[in-house]
């Protein structure tokens, strides 16, 4: 495909500022220097690849990729693929999207199985891209800190399809520093940080959750009575981790760090992301709560989350806290020596938290359960280069964006539901049905010809609430059919 009317040397061109580092980048080379994170599997079959972590590691001069199993004793396979030194990563279906960022400037797509590359493109020379977000198979979007324009890509053969100007939410150095994104169709929620590139990149007057419309591209402003166009106002500034779905209320939350130079000025921000009904809920924790600027998050199933903070002296602690008062509970469950916690992510299936610490002595990937934070490893596993983001790699893993997408979605009724949920629209030669938590695992097996269920996970229990998806499958593995459905008790 071609990039219709905006033409590509107009993003080459705003391309070509000085790339510009993301944050948790510039702090940990700052500290250093100063020292010396559905394409299912058939429901009814398991997959060859086991359940691993699979790791970005770099020390910022090198890049690779390491994998780890989930469960004890948690065996490592070290350098299953080398990426670029600065690089994130999102699983999507049974493939693995790395953003190879500042200096490499391009998507590394690898086989979620076997970790070989398969392809690799560049999204523009110089653009430093953040993230990657998808809309469907063959449509996904690329945000570009050192451009205004977010680019549209089809992600299976890497063809430009579009961009979209967000200059218009750009402070006075003409870029919106657009980082992490958040797809809810229609919708593209992404981060509009907002910071000067002539004083230590420092955020400005306010930061957005900025929103465009995927089925035209538009970006929505929020706020008519105001001139230029507005995204959701957030409290604090500058967003700069990844965000997640706080699956008892089904905000959006968000983590800020504020400005470099101050302490506790981050938080986590609720964002009420109903259409039409688009507004900040206010803050689910905030620094001073926590005793340090929240950069990352993960949410248990019972309540309670976990933060990486970093206090006055940049030195990072892992804490558990409270989602409905935001209050911290009891002592922090790990510190760092210095900037050392890079990344956390929690597996209902396991029902661990895995923890990318970057310590200078002894780097590796720590697990704790999660219900209590109890550490289980004796110490860190060895991933080779020192961790810096993490992804779950499961057989039954998918961006379920696009459930509208299937030839035949299912309806869902009553939706909300306090237990028991119907569905119509159902063919009749589907032969696989499986009720999904919002991590992807499959809670509940059900017949291929089930018209209802009970809200009950595999072994009879009340699931708590949240967002769950039913799915189904014919015997060829063909015509995917689902729909997401919300209990509320």
């Amino acid at each position: 495909m071609t990039v219709p009317t905006r033409r590509d040397d107009v993003h080459e061109r705003a391309g070509t500022a000085q790339p510009r580092l993301p944050l948790r980048t510039r702090i940990e080379v700052v500290v250093r220097v100063a020292a010396a994170a559905l394409a299912l599997s058939p429901l009814l079959t398991s997959s060859a690849n086991a359940d691993e972590l699979f790791v970005v590691t770099t020390d910022f001069s090198t890049g690779s990729s390491s994998v780890v199993d989930l469960d004890s004793p948690f065996d490592a396979d070290l350098d299953v693929a080398p990426l670029c030194p600065d690089a994130v990563a999102r699983l999507q279906g049974d493939e693995i999207y790395v953003v190879n960022r500042l200096g490499c400037d391009n998507i590394q797509v690898l086989d979620a199985e076997t970790y070989a590359t398969l392809r690799e493109f560049s999204v523009g020379p110089g653009t430093n891209p953040q993230d990657i977000a998808f809309a469907s198979p063959n449509r996904a979007y690329v945000t570009r800190y050192a451009s205004p324009w977010l680019l549209e890509i089809d992600p299976t053969t890497g063809a430009r399809i579009d961009s979209v100007d967000l200059s218009v939410m750009a402070d006075a150095d003409g870029l919106p520093e657009m980082s992490r994104m958040h797809f809810r169709a229609p919708y593209l929620y992404i981060q509009i940080q907002r910071l000067d590139s002539n004083s230590f990149y420092e955020p400005v007057d306010v930061s957005y959750i900025g929103i465009v419309d995927t089925r035209d591209n538009s970006v929505l402003d929020l706020d008519d009575d105001t001139a230029g166009t507005q995204g959701i106002l957030l409290q604090t500034t500058n967003p700069n981790g990844a965000m997640d779905i706080d699956i008892t209320t089904g905000d959006l939350l968000v983590p800020t760090s504020g400005a470099f130079t101050l302490v506790n000025d981050g938080a986590l921000e609720r964002i009420h992301i109903q259409p039409s009904q688009w507004r900040n809920d206010g803050f689910a924790t905030t620094g001073t709560q926590l005793g340090g600027d929240p950069l990352h998050f993960a949410i248990h199933s019972d309540g309670t989350g976990y933060a990486i903070v970093a206090d006055a002296s940049f030195v990072t602690c892992l804490l558990r806290f409270d989602l409905r008062t935001g209050e911290a509970i009891g002592a922090p469950v790990a510190c760092g020596s210095g900037f050392d916690f890079a990344d956390c992510v929690i597996t209902a299936a396991e029902g661990n938290l895995y923890l990318a610490d970057r310590n200078f002595i002894d780097p590796g990937v720590r697990v704790f359960e999660a219900t209590t934070g109890t550490e289980i490893t004796s110490g860190p596993i060895f991933t080779g280069l020192p961790p810096f983001e993490l992804v779950p790699v499961r057989p039954t893993t998918s961006d379920v964006a696009w459930e509208s997408t299937s030839r035949s979605a299912l309806k869902v009724f009553p939706n909300p539901s306090p237990s028991e949920v119907r569905w119509s629209g159902m063919q009749e030669d589907l032969v696989a049905l499986g009720v999904f938590d919002s991590s992807g695992r499959m809670i509940r097996r059900l017949t291929g010809n089930a018209q209802s269920w009970d809200g009950n996970d595999g072994s009879g229990r009340p699931v708590p609430s949240g967002l769950y998806w039913i799915r189904g499958r014919q015997l060829n593995g063909a015509e995917v059919q689902s729909a997401g459905v919300r209990i509320l008790r």
